[in-house]
């Protein structure tokens, strides 16, 4: 690396040797990482949108996703297969290392992809909603505004059920509430 270029690494241990395997560079911060393909690929996942994805029996590289050139993105999440990626930016297919759709400009705090093979994403905003898009365009298809209009009451926390039919959602407000995914109606409030 250059002079005060930080670059990080992900280093795989096998755990029953105790021994190294692999330490690859990633640049910057890393964020997460999957195994997909029954291990036989681990994607990693850093700040400025970084991707990679090794085969792990050689562990050379088979795909990447270049940085963004906007430093302060930190937010991104891989779906399960690992083989979509989305941050503030948009939504990103990291075989193929393209963007699949823009997100539209707002102040995200996270974002989780559906775990019932929609390809849906849900992105929380700083707004005190969350909103749910559809591939492969990135449109918003609903919004649940769980306490929108109140200075300083953003979503803290969401998920979706493994079916996918709700979406649960924790505010600063200190409730949760409980939404059907398909029509945004609210089923309650703790």
């Amino acid at each position: 690396p250059e002079r005060g270029e930080c670059r990080a690494a992900v280093v795989v241990w096998d755990l029953v040797t105790g021994e190294q395997e692999t330490a690859q560079v990633l640049g910057g911060s890393v964020l997460g990482l999957r195994y997909r393909h029954q291990r036989e690929q681990l994607v990693a996942y850093g700040e400025a949108s970084h991707v990679a994805v090794w085969r792990t029996d050689d562990w050379e590289r088979d795909a990447f996703v270049p940085p963004s050139d906007r430093r302060e993105r930190r937010l991104a999440v891989l779906d399960d297969t690992g083989r979509h990626l989305a941050n503030e930016h948009g939504w990103w297919n990291v075989e193929e290392a393209r963007e699949l759709a823009r997100l539209p400009t707002g102040r995200y705090a996270a974002f989780d992809f559906a775990r019932d093979g929609s390809g849906r994403l849900a992105a929380a905003t700083l707004d005190g909603e969350v909103r749910l898009f559809s591939p492969p365009t990135g449109g918003a298809v609903r919004r649940f505004e769980h306490s929108v209009g109140r200075s300083g009451q953003d979503v803290t926390a969401f998920d979706v059920d493994p079916a996918g039919r709700k979406l649960v959602t924790i505010g600063w407000d200190r409730t949760t509430r409980l939404w059907h995914r398909d029509t945004g109606a609210l089923l309650g409030v703790l």
